[in-house]
């Protein structure tokens, strides 16, 4: 089969899809993976075949998170970044599904992919890291993770999201076509129902199936590209690991954080004592001196260097929830928004961590607390059970099969 992938976030948005592509590829399959140009050299070095979505989510990323407090500036922020892309992501999407047989689509895609699936008359299934789309009674929708409101509270949540998502991805598709009157109408079967085929790339032992979930729903483990065969540290990190073992690892991945709370969480950090690698990602590093035992780096493969880590300190975006719990052990999480707050309630669910720190009145005393917390015997030993698990899961061979049996139905 040939199988378009749409893929459009952060770089823990793709890099899940990009190791399912790869998946893919192995079982024989060609795969086009389509996402924004910052991502276009990392799926050509996978072997995979590249179609450049227009729009650049580091902007949107950036945005997103300097609207942490504010869930109705953070929706309007992604409705004006989408408006002007739309056309161009339905071309994109016309243009890669010529010869396929098959697409995939996530979050900021599905529209456009069930669309495109359906002028090309071929299946395409929803694939997400997070339980979005699934009513449940078992734990309430993304934006109200830390509450419970029984069964049937519950259930309104999910039902309360998927409409606000719904009629996100109608105004969206209404005032693109209002300034671009050539494209196709909105129908309401572009953005499916609760029926529709869903593939989550997270685990069962993180998220336990709850037994409401319909059949549509499936659950595969997560989806994880090795990435550090081969690899080798600068000789500054490498000397850095010979004299401080088990370092904090710190890092919160596309999140933009303020110099302010850059300080706060970096006081926190020295109160520890405790010696400290420091991934800035899509961050500047902090701007003061650092002591002796700390380091700040841009980038690392997390599966080379979270099993050496004491604990995770992170966002709580859930590819590296996922790559700290694979590696066994202990997470500290300081949610910035959305999905990271469940992230952050399941790792303590589960024991491998404790209760998320909201970044909105993080103090060093707060952090410093965590990471005590993190570090002792129990949290630490439960955490390399659920790595342990993790590591035997097989998740996109999971994934394989059930696309490949959507794809000759």
């Amino acid at each position: 089969m040939k199988i378009l992938i749409l893929a459009y976030g952060s770089r823990g948005d793709l890099q899940p899809l990009l190791a399912l592509g790869v998946g893919l590829r192995h079982a024989g399959h060609r795969v086009c993976l389509a996402a924004p140009q910052n991502y276009a050299g990392a799926i050509l070095r996978q072997g995979l075949e590249v179609a450049v979505l227009p729009g650049d989510p580091t902007i949107l990323m950036g945005a997103m998170t300097a609207q942490a407090s504010s869930r109705l500036q953070r929706a309007a922020t992604i409705v004006r970044h989408f408006i002007p892309l739309v056309s161009r992501l339905i071309e994109c999407a016309r243009s890669a599904s010529q010869d396929a047989d098959l697409i995939l689509h996530s979050l900021w895609t599905s529209s456009v992919g069930r669309w495109a699936a359906q002028q090309r008359g071929i299946p395409d299934l929803n694939v997400s890291l997070f339980p979005l789309l699934s009513p449940t009674g078992a734990f309430p929708a993304i934006p109200w993770s830390a509450l419970s409101f029984g069964s049937a509270g519950n259930r309104l949540t999910h039902q309360l999201v998927a409409q606000a998502f719904w009629q996100g991805s109608r105004l969206v598709w209404a005032a693109a076509r209002h300034a671009n009157p050539q494209l196709p109408a909105w129908n309401a079967q572009i953005v499916g129902n609760d029926s529709m085929p869903i593939l989550y790339a997270f685990s069962p032992l993180v998220v336990p199936r709850p037994p409401d979930w319909s059949a549509s729903v499936h659950l595969t483990g997560y989806w994880f590209l090795e990435q550090s065969a081969g690899w080798y540290p600068r000789a500054e990190l490498a000397n850095f690991l010979a004299r401080y073992p088990l370092p904090l690892v710190v890092g919160f991945g596309s999140m933009v954080v303020p110099p302010a709370l850059s300080a706060r969480i970096l006081a926190g950090l020295v109160h520890t004592g405790l010696p400290v690698i420091w991934l800035t990602g899509w961050s500047q590093p902090p701007t003061v001196r650092l002591p002796a035992q700390m380091i700040a780096i841009p980038e690392v493969p997390h599966d080379w260097l979270f099993p050496q880590a004491l604990a995770i300190v992170c966002h709580g975006g859930a590819g590296t929830v996922a790559a700290a719990l694979r590696a066994g052990v202990p997470i500290v999480t300081l949610p910035f928004m959305a999905d990271q707050y469940f992230w952050g309630q399941q790792s303590a669910a589960i024991g491998a961590g404790p209760p998320p720190l909201s970044v909105l009145n993080l103090t060093a005393e707060r952090l410093a607390h965590a990471v005590q917390q993190a570090n002792r015997d129990q949290m630490r030993q439960q955490a390399a059970l659920v790595g342990a698990g993790l590591r035997a899961e097989t998740g996109v061979a999971q994934a394989i099969t059930f696309i490949e049996q959507a794809g000759s139905s």
